[in-house]
């Protein structure tokens, strides 16, 4: 994970010998990068379930006690995380 910030914050690119390449992000059918125990680019999870989640981060925000903004983001190792669980969940 260093790497590819010792890359992006230099190059502006994270890609860089020895790392599993990381796909530019145009738009919703574009792969992204799992930062897991193996390095990989996959397709993104549908829209819907990402929504999902960024909805059930905010409610446990506010059961918390934390503060949380109208339009605020669920950040992205929620949304990590979310796509995770929804892959372990939906396996035949």
């Amino acid at each position: 994970m260093s790497s590819y910030w010792v890359n992006f914050i230099t190059k502006g690119d994270p890609n860089g010998s020895g790392l599993p390449n990381w796909p530019q992000y145009r738009d919703i059918n574009s792969k992204v990068m799992v930062l897991g125990n193996t390095v990989q680019a996959e397709a993104a999870p549908p829209v819907d379930k990402l929504k999902f989640y960024a909805a059930a981060y905010q409610r446990l925000r506010r059961i918390s006690g934390c503060s949380v903004s109208a339009g605020t983001e669920a950040p992205p190792a929620m949304l990590s995380e979310g796509r995770e669980f929804w892959k372990r969940s939906n396996k035949s």
